[in-house]
């Protein structure tokens, strides 16, 4: 009888996932504190373990495996904003620090990559016409037009991914800098409030596209009746939608020469 050769790759997979949280890049919530404002609290934020890649220069069949880990196990979190989609990957050094590298999400992620993404941390930034002119020369409507474009590029480019398992959505205002008073007068010229009105919150309105999320979480600076129907729109069934895998096809073949996936760093 000849000797039972055991592989990693003959493990069961919830058994592999557990060994590979140990060697792969993975991600972990951490509590940062902003070194600028000591005095302020700390706020969780997702951070990269770098682990090593090496095991993925193995074999095929381990690469396969492991990539699938990295892409489907981690949280990705992008920023959204007037101009770009921006990934937000910052890792964690030994000191403790967590200092974080942006890359463009749809330029350095190939849409075969984005497929295999199952979580994401979405942060929709909407500024206040102030900033707006200031950051990107566009203010009132124009500039919540082009912040929905945006939306809209990022929901037809995860059309392809096949069932994303959480999709936590925030809306916020970014503007740090106004004080009340002048926040006030520019929100007031606009005839916006504090909040951002229902006019600013229909810029999420594109990610009613992505069906079948099986957690979906929107918070920020949204309605609570906006809030609701976004996140029962998107974790309803795909089913109920015959042509979406069309479409999901031609989104795929008109994205899948245009990214890049991300260098190692």
């Amino acid at each position: 009888m000849s000797p039972f050769t055991a592989s990693l790759l003959t493990l069961p997979l919830e058994l592999r996932r557990e060994i590979y949280s140990y060697f792969l890049p993975t991600t972990t919530t951490f509590y940062v504190r902003n070194p600028l404002a000591p005095y302020a609290s700390s706020n969780k934020s997702v951070i990269w373990r770098r682990g090593s890649t090496a095991l993925l220069r193995t074999s095929r069949a381990l690469h396969n495996d492991c990539i699938e880990y990295i892409y489907g196990s981690n949280t990705f979190v992008l920023t959204v904003s007037y101009d770009r989609v921006t990934f937000k990957f910052r890792f964690l050094l030994a000191t403790g620090l967590a200092p974080s590298k942006d890359y463009s999400f749809l330029e350095h992620f190939s849409a075969r990559s984005i497929a295999r993404i199952r979580n994401y941390s979405i942060t929709i930034d909407h500024v206040d016409s102030y900033t707006g002119w200031i950051k990107y020369n566009c203010g009132g409507s124009g500039l919540s037009h082009g912040i929905r474009l945006r939306v809209q590029k990022l929901a037809d480019a995860l059309l392809v991914v096949d069932g994303i398992g959480r999709l936590y959505v925030r809306f916020v205002n970014s503007n740090l800098i106004l004080d009340d008073e002048k926040r006030s007068k520019v929100h007031a010229r606009d005839g916006v409030d504090g909040t951002l009105t229902e006019t600013t919150q229909m810029v999420l309105e594109p990610l009613r596209s992505l069906l079948g999320v099986r957690d979906a979480r929107v918070t920020g600076a949204v309605t609570k009746e906006f809030a609701r129907g976004l996140e029962e729109a998107m974790m309803a069934p795909r089913q109920a939608f015959p042509l979406r895998t069309e479409r999901r096809h031609d989104v795929y073949t008109r994205a899948g020469g245009g990214f890049r996936d991300i260098q190692s760093s």
